[in-house]
């Protein structure tokens, strides 16, 4: 609230309220509409304000629909009743995260416009030219991610298609591996245009955005400093796709300076630049931004006010085990085949099971299993493949991260597993047996000797853990090592390193860690006798030099760090295997030997450590590093 002493130099003008009949004169007159039309939207709008949204109790009656939803409504002009109620459904019933809220909507609609609305034909990819005219060029692409036509995914494509054609700003909100930035790239893909991601963080600037004066370089006659247009700016000019990732984990004063370029002006001036230049966008240019729900550690929701600026599209969880079927059995071969419908039963299981907030699969969890089963076929039985997959990717790492004690989650951990032997022959024990003694192609590790250093292997906890994370490492995925302090999560990961001849590289994470540690800063460089005076050049930092080269890198005390900093990380560690440098305004793909080693303390051991969301943790392997036991200590000790 402004201060009284601030207030009072301003002559205050309060705005009410659009009238009813006003409502109905600017639809037919700004955007053409038929008055039957109009009066049909303005009843839909006072029926809905009658109704509260138990999900939003703070937005009263513009909880579902608000006069800028009607005017975006009004945008797609369409020509019929079924026209106008379908996409009046999608626009206002699509952002509704509970199915009853939905519901409310889908009766509204059918009442006021007095027609019959089929989620199989709205969904429906070819119901839409638009949508269906890209939606059979998505097979001849050669994507990085395999697309599987689920209903789900069908139904995000439609969506997200429609909001593109009438250039509406998409906002995607959805649990963790539901698909939302695959879908960004799928579209852009399709539609032949260049893709700009921008990861969010706390400490995200309008700069990284839009642009900044930054160090010309050597041997530039434009001086010391020059204008850098920023990845929002460059799309905008060029006519390319915007997509802010994690758009609320940005604070709210760096994502209001976006307001104008949300609008149906889609304009953006730049105060920064010294001439105040006013950018239009581009006819092609067209924003996206993506989401967790709000609830989970660190995750906050959008302001009202930005969030009425963009389309909203709630992702739905998956749970259906025919989806989850479906994708696991396009990403299998034929032999593995008859392991899907056992997988999607398992998998159906244990969200059930685990009794979350929301009952939800991720994707990134199904592909793990199923590339975890591709990649050591021919290698090991299937059956035992099947069981250390599903003990990789889910149960062993159902304590690390989420600040639960290892007590609490023994019983899901054996229901889970009860589940799971229900469809093999294999022995219960196959989880004791050291992975490099059923799998071929993985290697025991031999300690190295260097500089009178010397790691023993020999230990059975130590052999175990060694077990558990070389069977992580046959994923791409990063693997996050959690243990109480003093069980050797470092030094194992170095001692492997060392046996294995990779290059390892140790950066230790605190509160005060930012982006610029990891990614590097421009420094002063030392003066040439061509420098007409002091210049500055870039240093890569130790992540991102481990990136370009290729290294393994260990982010030590990750749950240290400020969680803001880490999701800055989110697009290296998933399918995309990238990291966006903003000072550079450049893209740089991870080396094919790269691989990232997380080790942190028990959220319950304090010291300042923080939840993670599992939007982070699903990105990856999670390996619970076990205590030393007595045995253990004695072996070590006479070694």
């Amino acid at each position: 609230v402004l201060s009284r002493a601030f207030r009072n130099r301003f002559l205050e003008i309060t705005v009410d309220d659009i009238p009813t009949d006003e409502i109905t004169e600017i639809l037919c007159k700004r955007y053409s509409l038929a008055p039957s039309f109009a009066e049909r939207m303005v009843e839909v709008m006072n029926t809905l304000q009658m109704r509260r949204q138990s999900s939003h109790v703070f937005a009263g009656r513009h909880g579902f629909i608000t006069p800028r939803d009607l005017f975006r409504w009004a945008e797609r002009r369409p020509e019929d009743y079924q026209a106008l109620a379908e996409h009046g459904f999608l626009l206002l019933g699509e952002r509704c995260r509970k199915p009853e809220e939905r519901q409310v909507v889908h009766d509204v609609m059918e009442k006021c416009m007095k027609v019959i609305l089929d989620a199989n034909v709205i969904y429906d990819p070819t119901h839409w030219p638009f949508v269906n005219k890209y939606y059979q060029l998505v097979e001849a692409l050669n994507l990085k991610e395999k697309i599987v036509w689920t209903n789900s995914m069908q139904r995000l494509f439609t969506i997200v298609g429609l909001c593109l054609e009438h250039k509406e700003p998409v906002l995607l909100v959805g649990e963790t591996g539901s698909s939302k930035t695959t879908i960004c790239q799928v579209w852009a893909a399709v539609l032949e245009q260049h893709l700009h991601i921008i990861n969010c963080h706390q400490h995200s600037e309008a700069a990284d955005f839009l642009g900044s004066l930054r160090p010309a370089p050597p041997g530039s006659s434009e001086g010391l400093f020059r204008w850098e247009d920023g990845p929002l700016v460059r799309a905008m000019r060029s006519g390319d796709i915007f997509v802010l990732d994690e758009i609320s984990l940005a604070e709210d004063s760096v994502l209001e300076r976006l307001n104008s370029v949300l609008e149906p002006s889609r304009t953006l001036t730049l105060a920064e630049k010294s001439t105040g230049e006013m950018v239009v966008a581009a006819e092609l240019f067209r924003a996206l931004a993506t989401m967790n729900p709000g609830g989970d550690f660190g995750k906050k929701e959008l302001s009202p006010a930005l969030r009425n600026r963009f389309t909203e599209v709630y992702v739905q969880p998956i749970t259906d085990k025919a989806e989850i079927a479906l994708i696991l059995g396009k990403r299998m071969s034929d032999t593995l085949l008859p392991y899907a419908a056992k997988m999607a039963d398992v998998l159906h299981s244990v969200a059930a099971l685990r009794k979350d907030s929301v009952a939800h699969i991720s994707v990134r969890d199904v592909v793990a299993w199923a590339e975890f089963m591709v990649a050591t076929e021919g290698r090991c039985e299937g059956d035992i493949s099947f069981v250390h997959g599903l003990d990789t990717v889910l149960l062993d790492g159902l304590s690390v991260g989420g600040g639960l004690s290892e007590t609490s989650v023994e019983g899901l951990r054996a229901a889970c597993m009860e589940a799971c032997m229900k469809h093999v022959t294999t022995a219960p024990n196959v989880l004791q047996t050291p992975f490099w003694n059923l799998c071929t192609g993985i290697e025991e590790p031999v300690a190295p000797k260097t500089k009178g250093e010397t790691f023993f292997f020999s230990a059975p906890t130590t052999r175990g853990n060694c077990s558990k994370i070389l069977r992580g490492c046959v994923l791409k995925k990063a693997i996050m090592l959690e243990g109480s302090p003093g069980v050797g999560k470092t030094s194992i990961v170095e001692a492997l390193g060392r046996a294995f001849n990779k290059f390892t590289v140790r950066i230790n994470l605190s509160e005060q860690t930012d982006m610029m540690d990891l990614l590097g800063a421009f420094l002063p460089r030392p003066s040439e006798e061509s420098d007409d005076g002091p210049r500055f050049e870039w240093c890569d930092g130790v992540l991102l030099s481990a990136v370009k080269a290729g290294h393994w890198v260990v982010l030590d005390e990750l749950n240290l760090a400020s969680q803001s900093v880490l999701e800055g990380l989110n697009a290296l560690l998933d399918h995309r295997s990238s990291l966006y440098i903003p000072e550079l305004c450049c893209e740089v793909t991870a080396h094919p030997d790269f691989r990232v080693f997380a080790c942190q303390n028990p959220l319950v051991e304090g010291g300042g450590r923080k939840g993670l969301p599992k939007s982070f943790l699903n990105r990856f392997t999670k390996v619970r590093i076990s205590a030393f036991t007595f045995d253990d200590l004695i072996c070590i000790a006479k070694a």
